[in-house]
């Protein structure tokens, strides 16, 4: 699967997240789950040895989340959730764990300019909580993201 296709992931996932939220008891699993079997599918598709699965994951987990945001429920849960699942698609499908958890994070630290910075932080907190050091390594990528809002200054020569 050519990740350069005009099929999105994340548009897709944010669509089927959307479209369940109303009906959802847990509105945190369930986009977690969907962002699992999204992957799920997704990954199947891509041939073995291609490195775009990384990319795979990031744009699912961003799409995912997305759909979460924009209906006001809890982030961080959410994101654990999603991280829980991704641990379990890892394993299923044979990913490396770690990759697949930074891919993850890289997703969700992408989300930066929508998401509070108070909010952001009980993310970190919970990924630290729940994976031991995770917390600094999201940290680090959330560092790589421009800041919402600002330009960059124009370097001078």
């Amino acid at each position: 699967m050519d990740m350069e296709d005009p099929f999105k992931i994340s548009q897709l996932t944010k669509e089927l997240v959307a479209s369940e939220l109303k009906n959802a008891t847990d509105p945190c699993l369930l986009t977690a789950q969907t962002i699992r079997k999204t992957l799920t599918v997704t990954i199947k598709a891509i041939p073995a040895g291609d490195p775009s699965w990384k990319t795979a994951i990031e744009d699912a987990v961003r799409g995912g989340l997305q759909g979460l945001i924009l209906a006001d429920f809890d982030v961080a849960k959410g994101g654990i959730y999603t991280l829980r699942e991704l641990t379990n698609l890892a394993q299923d499908v044979g990913l490396d764990p770690m990759e697949t958890l930074l891919s993850g994070m890289r997703g969700m630290a992408s989300l930066k300019r929508l998401i509070p910075p108070e909010r952001m932080d009980a993310l970190r907190l919970k990924i630290d909580q729940e994976y031991h050091g995770a917390g600094e390594a999201f940290s680090a990528l959330l560092s790589q993201v421009p800041d919402p809002g600002r330009a960059p200054r124009p370097t001078r020569a």
